[in-house]
């Protein structure tokens, strides 16, 4: 795990160099895109989310958590671990979603759909991470 330091003023600050245990992940995923690890959470709400709200809230962890604005990088020709550099073309627009589910959306096209959108990979030319509003 990437050593981290934050205080309560500011924003978490993290290696530059990507560690061994997450560079073994990252070449994995590349040879064989079967294991590619995952992590996503559903969140059943009793209304609509309020969109500028949830924008909000995505600017003010991009400030805060430096890989959530960072890709990775390869070193040239495969040579040393990979390292996270802020990516210049953020587009909060491209990583948060907005899905509508065909009707009556029942909880069965919901749970299809997440395992469709979980099961797609990562464009590993962005920060990875993706985040999807679900009507």
């Amino acid at each position: 795990m990437a050593s981290a330091r934050a205080d309560a003023a500011g924003p978490l600050r993290l290696t530059r160099r990507m560690t061994p245990s997450d560079a073994i992940f990252w070449y994995t995923e590349s040879a064989l895109p079967i294991f590619r690890p995952i992590i996503a959470g559903l969140y059943l709400l009793d209304r609509a989310p309020e969109v500028d709200r949830l924008r909000r809230g995505a600017e003010a962890a991009v400030a805060m958590v430096p890989r959530l604005r960072q890709r990775v990088r390869e070193g040239p020709l495969g040579i040393g671990l990979p390292t996270w550099a802020d990516d210049a073309h953020l587009d909060l627009d491209y990583h948060l979603r907005h899905v509508s589910l065909p009707a009556p959306g029942t909880r069965s096209h919901l749970l299809e759909l997440v395992g469709k959108l979980i099961a797609t990979p990562l464009d590993r030319e962005r920060p990875l991470w993706e985040s999807y509003w679900i009507d």
